[in-house]
């Protein structure tokens, strides 16, 4: 009778963290699965004790049972997968290091993928598990094809030259390009500048009030990369870092900071401004939230500019989220796309920055003999 009941509040507590109210934000709900865009169940969670709900912290997956009720829940998933046109599970959970084999090995029991790991340097990760049903799957020849685009993107940012081509961009292009690094406080934009702004994120699907939200969210970090010329300054390029910080069962908190959108735009492209702008963002994050300990892009695998300076900056390829969302091609028409995942720990933000740092100054010693 107890092993009922124990049970029965097992598959209760299962069930609870499921919720059929859509979810909006682009990072996706924390502490329960929800609908989101692009037809997937999406959420972070953690375990959940027998008959207990989410409290508002999520509990790390520490050993088998923990790991054996995540494997429940993404059972749960699959199984309601179709439902309202679904067609893609997408799970994510905080994992301690020294349990991430019992984690992965009990996701895949499932038939689900353990698709992307994100290493923190604290003592904790974050585990991506992902099921596509047949619709949406990718077939071995896509896969392959990922894998070769990673591969060029690391060789391609790992080469000697690209760290010494970067830095000859940035001294090349001081004089006409300059970025600024908006994080906490008061944020004031002219109405032109809000305009060009509108237009940059318009990319990305916000509309103008969508758009006001990303950069008045005192919670994102924004970049911004000016053009100087002889009719003033124009916003040429982009990028938002969502922050947040995820509390933990154990009283501790994973504070970590997604690189979301980022652009840059007509002629400015092409002069290695987005690696550029990133580094700072790193700079700025390094200096002003020490308490960020992962730093990390969901990219769309095709994009080979952005995954080689990934490469460039030094973030882990940490996986691939197989068709996860909608992304327009070239013709405006949205298609679905796999991402790939890369990161960085603190410390090696930092290390990227010093690279760069010191790739630039010994240019200008170059310059100057």
């Amino acid at each position: 009778m107890n092993g009922i009941k124990t049970a029965s509040r097992q598959e209760a507590s299962v069930k609870s963290l499921f919720k059929e109210s859509p979810d909006r934000s682009s990072f996706g709900p924390i502490g329960f699965i929800s609908p989101v865009s692009a037809g997937r169940l999406k959420g972070l969670i953690g375990y959940v004790g027998d008959g207990e709900g989410q409290n508002g912290r999520i509990a790390p997956i520490e050993n088998y049972e923990h790991a054996r009720f995540i494997g429940d829940v993404v059972r749960e998933g699959i199984s309601r997968l179709s439902e309202g046109g679904n067609t893609r599970l997408s799970i994510r959970t905080i994992v301690r290091d020294d349990a991430l084999g019992i984690a992965s090995e009990e996701a895949q029991a499932t038939g689900a993928t353990v698709e992307a790991v994100l290493q923190s340097g604290t003592g904790y990760s974050i585990m991506y598990i992902g099921y596509n049903l047949e619709s949406r799957s990718l077939g071995a020849e896509h896969q392959g094809r990922h894998r070769e685009l990673i591969n060029a993107a690391v060789e391609a940012g790992q080469a000697q030259s690209a760290l010494a081509d970067l830095a000859s961009d940035i001294n090349a292009n001081a004089h006409r390009y300059s970025t600024v690094i908006i994080g906490d406080g008061f944020r004031s934009f002219t109405d032109l500048e809000r305009e060009q702004i509108h237009e940059l994120l318009s990319a990305f699907g916000y509309d103008r009030e969508g758009a006001d939200s990303v950069i008045g969210n005192p919670n994102n970090i924004i970049g911004l990369v000016y053009e100087s010329s002889g009719s003033g300054r124009s916003i040429v390029g982009i990028s938002v870092t969502e922050t947040r910080s995820i509390a933990m069962e154990n009283g501790g908190a994973l504070h970590i900071a997604e690189l979301t959108d980022g652009i840059i735009a007509g002629e400015a492209a092409g002069h290695s401004l987005y690696s550029r702008l990133l580094s700072d963002v790193y700079r700025h994050i390094a200096e002003n939230r020490p308490e960020i300990s992962i730093i990390y892009a969901e990219s769309n695998v095709a994009s080979r500019g952005i995954l080689r300076a990934a490469a460039l900056q030094g973030r882990t390829f940490g996986g691939v989220l197989p068709n996860h969302a909608m992304i327009s091609n070239r013709e405006g028409r949205p298609e679905l796309k796999s991402l790939v995942v890369t990161s960085l720990t603190r410390e090696q933000a930092l290390a990227s920055v010093a690279r760069l740092d010191e790739a630039c100054e010994e240019l200008q010693q170059a310059i100057r003999s």
